[in-house]
């Protein structure tokens, strides 16, 4: 169990703390499991499958599958909007020349949602 955990922080980019204040456990809950001194109680791992839906419980308990729920993922409808006036206007006031040519070969890495029950989705372009 503590090998899935340390893959799942490692996927999600998550040290120990950042992951126990999102479960909203204690950092040392966390550490002592990292270190092999406990196992993860029930709560635990219902806190992890709550923060974190895409990931299967199959794996997460018994290491059994894969560990995200690919399905999820592609057939979650995705609603994205943006006001492309106002971010084209703010990065014009914000930039000179040289920084926009510099701009133009940024891309976007991961898009991440927060949602108001502390959980979230990572998004990465293909």
């Amino acid at each position: 169990m503590k090998n899935r955990l340390q893959l799942l922080m490692s996927d999600k980019n998550l040290t120990a703390s950042t992951l126990a204040k999102m479960l909203d456990v204690q950092p040392s809950t966390v550490s002592h499991i990292l270190a092999g001194r406990n196992n993860p109680n029930l709560q635990f791992i219902q806190k992890i499958l709550t923060t974190f839906p895409d990931i299967n419980a199959k794996w997460l308990i018994n290491g059994q599958e894969k560990m995200i729920n690919e399905s999820d993922i592609l057939h979650k409808p995705v609603e994205v909007t943006t006001n492309t006036n106002m971010i084209t206007e703010i990065s014009e006031q914000t930039c000179d020349s040289s920084e926009k040519n510099s701009q133009a070969a940024k891309r976007v890495e991961k898009i991440v949602v927060f949602y108001t029950d502390k959980s979230f989705v990572e998004y990465r372009p293909e």
